[in-house]
């Protein structure tokens, strides 16, 4: 295994398409590396990957522990081999502001990131999806029909994520994508809005190997993309 590979399944373009069906275990996943993101089949959850361990993050923002039988048709995954670096911003920032910052102090540009960010939140804005019913919907109508969201207050934990470049725009979405997961292991989901704390400690690594991988099946390869 590549130290500097970054694992995707699937593009961002097939799960915007409904494809919801991966048929990657989260057994395997986890053979890929100990820090990500992604989301469960027909989108039941949302998957946070930390230090090793998997979590699904349901839509009371609950933590539970996954069954390694359960499929992903989206994650990305891999290894984090830098030491944290601790940070100090010059007071609280909107989650607009702290990205940018984060960009910039990074100096990303080219390369994917995989990213984990020990925080301290004043609010934060989180998202689960319900498990989806067949059949199934484009990925922003399901939004509307099947997402709760949840806003929390005076959190600590960690930002768990990714950032993508603009040229990989085809592949998956630009900029960072972030799930949070608090001290406790116990809240979690996918971050919309947050403002965040002075302190901050970040380990990130950029990756210079990008591997996508398709799901072998007929829901994929049957697929109408848009």
């Amino acid at each position: 295994m590549n130290k500097k590979t970054l694992y995707q399944a699937n593009t961002f373009a097939t799960i915007q398409n409904k494809h919801y069906k991966g048929d990657m275990s989260l057994l395997e996943v986890l053979k890929k590396g100990k820090f990500g993101v992604g989301t469960f089949n027909y989108t039941d959850g949302e998957f946070i990957l930390k230090d090793g361990i998997p979590y699904l993050a349901d839509t009371n923002m609950n933590l539970v522990k996954p069954s390694e039988k359960l499929f992903l048709p989206l994650y990305s995954v891999g290894d984090i081999n830098n030491s944290q670096k601790s940070y100090k911003l010059s007071s609280s920032m909107k989650m607009k502001d702290f990205l940018l910052f984060l960009e910039n102090q990074l100096n990303l540009k080219n390369y994917p990131a995989l990213l984990n960010i020990e925080v301290s939140l004043e609010s934060a804005l989180l998202r689960s999806i319900k498990k989806q019913e067949e059949p199934f919907l484009n990925f922003i109508d399901s939004l509307k029909k099947y997402e709760v969201r949840k806003e929390l207050k005076n959190l600590e934990g960690s930002l768990i994520g990714v950032w993508y470049p603009k040229h990989l725009q085809p592949i998956n979405n630009s900029g960072f994508h972030f799930h949070f997961i608090d001290k406790t292991n116990k809240i979690g989901g996918h971050l919309l809005d947050f403002e965040i704390k002075p302190n901050i400690k970040i380990a990130f690594e950029e990756k210079t190997n990008l591997v996508v991988e398709f799901s072998e099946n007929e829901d994929l390869k049957n697929l109408t993309i848009i």
